[in-house]
């Protein structure tokens, strides 16, 4: 059995050069989205891992019969 997690990571650059008074800003406000992001990847990951988890555990139980 075999389970793919597929994670896509997002910055809006047009909108973070549009915001940002220099490249020393601009940096910063990547660097904040990006952290962001990583946030929201880690706890999306984490759910998905979970999900996988409790697949494989019912196709195991579904094997040895259990259930």
């Amino acid at each position: 059995m075999r389970r793919e997690i597929v994670l896509t990571v997002e910055a809006d650059i047009d909108k973070i050069v549009c915001e940002s008074g220099d490249r020393s800003d601009a940096y910063r406000r990547l660097s904040d989205e990006l952290e962001s992001e990583r946030n929201r990847v880690v706890w999306e990951f984490k759910r998905r891992l979970r999900e996988a988890m409790l697949d494989f555990r019912g196709a195991l139980d579904h094997s040895l019969g259990v259930g």
